[in-house]
């Protein structure tokens, strides 16, 4: 199995395990239905499922199949691996190609060997010069046939090798374009998912930080101006994280007005500069209709911040990052709440580092 193989089926076991994990945390019985929900939540490919999940998780309610049914039926029914069928269909057609034109090098060599053998065997009875003659005729003859046919081969090997190289550039554009939000063109939550395990799988001892912002009242800017403004807004906001961040911290789109900022070796107090230097960038945001001449309403932003706790998983920090999220939106929003280390089965201990402005 090759390499892109591995990874996609180390990819869905991976998903498999955390969607099965998902449903046994809430104990909600595993069938189909509920596997697939759960599945494409986890993957994170849905924007819209993912919203619709995790405002179900923020209002503290408890999850049950009526809910996951409820998500399911809202789902588009199209599978949405169209492109996919279409470059793995194409590229069938190119191996088969390939193996076509293998086949007969193989078989005009085995045609180029019997017709020798076949000289060799008639002329047994012959005397030797004028059998000399006759196997240079005959092997010249055939040579010249086996190049000609080699040359058709190599035309046509070089033909299907670079459409080889076309599909796979095709792949590899299109499983770059799956971690990407059109919008914005930060990575998104697949993504973020993907290089948060890789980074905790190489993080041995090194301090990692999950910094969430949520923009405040962003329904207000969709209800006064529209949603093509709110997108202004989103690829501004997104342009704004991705400039405050430091070089080795990277910026995603969790979605709607929700960004992450994933911090391999951040301790804490890195983490909550990085995010205070968002916060204030964004207070400062200004955008201007030029057509009406008007200001547009000025953003802030809330911001929760975790740190990673040793031999927990990407699941647990992301979801302590959230809950300090959670509590800087009721602390007044506009700030930044950090979930402080707390002793094993405790309480979760939060701090507010920020005064606003």
């Amino acid at each position: 199995m090759d390499t892109d193989a591995q990874t996609i089926l180390s990819d869905i076991r991976n998903i498999s395990a955390r969607a099965i994990a998902f449903l046994a945390e809430h104990d909600i019985l595993p069938s189909p239905d509920n596997y697939s929900v759960a599945f494409s939540y986890i993957e994170g490919r849905s924007l819209d499922l993912v919203q619709s999940m995790r405002q179900l998780l923020k209002n503290g309610k408890r999850l049950t199949d009526l809910d996951l049914c409820s998500i399911d039926c809202n789902r588009p029914s199209m599978p949405q691996q169209v492109c996919h069928t279409s470059v793995n269909q194409e590229l069938q057609a190119v191996v088969e190609t390939l193996l076509n034109n293998i086949n007969e090098a193989g078989e005009g060599m085995s045609r180029f060997g019997e017709a020798l053998q076949t000289n060799l065997g008639s002329l047994q009875d012959v005397p030797p010069p004028v059998a000399l003659h006759i196997i240079a005729a005959s092997m010249l003859a055939s040579t010249r046939t086996i190049m000609a046919q080699n040359a058709v081969l190599q035309s046509r090997l070089q033909t299907t090798l670079a459409e080889t190289v076309s599909l796979r550039d095709q792949l590899d554009q299109r499983r770059q374009d799956a971690l990407l939000d059109p919008l914005t063109g930060l990575f998104n939550r697949r993504a973020l998912n993907d290089h948060t395990a890789e980074t905790l799988s190489e993080s041995s001892n090194q301090s990692v930080c999950i910094i969430i912002v949520d923009i405040d009242h962003f329904k207000k800017i969709n209800d006064n101006y529209g949603h093509l403004v709110g997108d202004v807004y989103i690829q501004n906001v997104a342009a704004i994280i991705k400039s405050n961040i430091r070089v080795e911290q990277t910026a995603y789109r969790f979605g709607g007005e929700e960004f992450v900022v994933l911090a391999p070796g951040a301790t804490r107090d890195i983490a909550i500069k990085t995010g205070e230097k968002i916060r204030k960038a964004l207070s400062k945001m200004r955008l201007r209709r030029n057509s009406e001449n008007t200001d547009l309403l000025p953003i802030s932003a809330s911001i929760g911040i975790a740190e990673l706790i040793p031999g927990e998983s990407g699941a647990q920090l992301f979801a302590r990052a959230d809950h300090a999220l959670y509590n800087a939106k009721h602390r007044g929003r506009n700030c930044t709440v950090v979930d402080l280390p707390r002793v094993a089965g405790g309480t979760p201990n939060f701090s507010d580092i920020t005064s606003r402005p």
